[in-house]
């Protein structure tokens, strides 16, 4: 289904449906990145509790290797992306989604990261796929989920669906909406919101916004977090400067003893400076 839904859109964007367009340029981008990683960690980093196996520290560590490949069409201001995930491969195995034995023979993973329209209404914007999102400070929502986002100057609602495996069927018809969790937020931003896959995602000057996470995967178990964010962010002509606060407040529902409610607080601080300019390998911002 999606190479039909990829394919019809490429006949279209070249077709003779779209030859009276009203003079909308047309154009094809191809971005994105390529990253060997490496990751390592200890269970001492953050639990300073004695081990109940190897009380002298464990360790882990990978190495591994991937591709995001992007394509975008431009029909005047609007946009259909596709972004890729290709690989994803740890050096010390080909495939790291499933058992070696039962997937021994396949060393290349592929599957749409990103695949969304941004369509521009007038003055205002809808973004609306499985794409990525985020707070503008990062610290409360970062993921690639799927949602409607609707931008109109300095202000911003999204309605998105976290994905997860809890209760969900292998079949289309097996999942229902009764046990899954969703995203509602309400921003704004004085120097308006990126126009691209830009990360942050706000201009120069203040943001805020509350971002409200409606958890139900676990049965009987609602979890409702509000998250609000209020931060500034700065450009100079030799770095970029972000900060804000972020404070937290919620419910869990029959999380506590003898199944009573918990009650949520927490709140941070973060601030961040990014160098701007050129090197030999890449461009920073």
């Amino acid at each position: 289904m999606f190479f039909v839904v990829f394919f019809v859109f490429v006949f279209l964007f070249f077709g003779e449906v779209w030859a009276e367009d009203g003079g909308n340029e047309k154009k094809v981008d191809f971005s994105g990145y390529f990253q060997n990683f490496f990751i390592f960690k200890t269970d001492s980093d953050f639990d300073k509790s004695p081990a109940f196996y190897e009380p002298w520290g464990q360790t882990a560590g990978v190495l591994g290797t991937y591709a995001e490949p992007r394509i975008s069409f431009f029909i005047g201001e609007n946009k259909f992306a596709i972004e890729t995930l290709w690989g994803f491969n740890l050096w010390s195995r080909n495939f790291t989604f499933a058992r070696p034995d039962a997937e021994a023979g396949r060393q290349l993973f592929i599957f749409a990261r990103q695949i969304y329209s941004d369509v521009k209404i007038g003055e205002s914007r809808v973004k609306v796929g499985y794409q990525y999102f985020a707070d503008p400070l990062e610290i409360f929502l970062r993921n690639w989920i799927g949602g409607a986002r609707f931008e109109s100057k300095n202000f911003q609602i999204f309605l998105g669906q976290v994905p997860e495996q809890t209760y969900e069927g292998i079949e289309l018809f097996s999942n229902n909406f009764a046990n899954d969790t969703f995203v509602l937020s309400f921003a704004y931003a004085s120097g308006g919101f990126a126009p691209k896959d830009g990360i942050p995602f706000v201009g120069e000057g203040f943001f805020g916004g509350i971002y409200n996470l409606i958890d139900n995967s676990v049965i009987r178990k609602l979890t409702f977090i509000s998250t609000l964010v209020l931060g500034y962010r700065y450009e100079a002509e030799g770095f970029s400067f972000i900060g804000g606060f972020a404070g937290q407040a919620g419910v869990f529902t029959k999380s506590a003893f003898d199944l009573k409610n918990e009650n949520h607080l927490a709140g941070a601080l973060q601030a961040s400076i990014v160098s701007k300019g050129r090197t030999k390998m890449a461009q920073i911002l």
